[in-house]
């Protein structure tokens, strides 16, 4: 995740143009590892590493303290919505929730 953002920003500090092809069509085959034989360790997995990387990215191109007030702000809300979460329980939203939550925890 943050995979794109990390590239664009890194080529415009580096002066180097992006260039937009409208013509172009692609299709994206969406949360295929998602449709395996463990759905919801998926969505764990994805909700995990998703937060995980929106820190990273902080901490990689502004700072630790600006990456430490996100993840702990992050944790907040996303611990904040859990209750809703299991108010109208979707067991992969409840899922993804969950790795999301884990991965700010966890997050080094």
């Amino acid at each position: 995740y943050y995979e794109d953002d990390d590239l664009c920003l890194r080529l415009f500090q580096a002066k180097h143009s992006l260039r937009i092809a409208p013509h172009i069509r692609l299709r994206h085959s969406s949360r295929g590892s998602v449709r395996g034989n463990h759905p919801m360790r998926a969505e764990f997995t994805r909700g995990y590493h998703h937060a995980q990387s929106k820190v990273l990215f902080a901490k990689k191109h502004d700072s630790e303290q600006t990456a430490s007030a996100l993840r702990w702000r992050t944790l907040f809300l996303a611990c904040l919505a859990l209750p809703l979460r299991l108010f109208v329980p979707i067991p992969k939203h409840l899922a993804r929730h969950w790795g999301r939550i884990m991965g700010l925890l966890q997050f080094k």
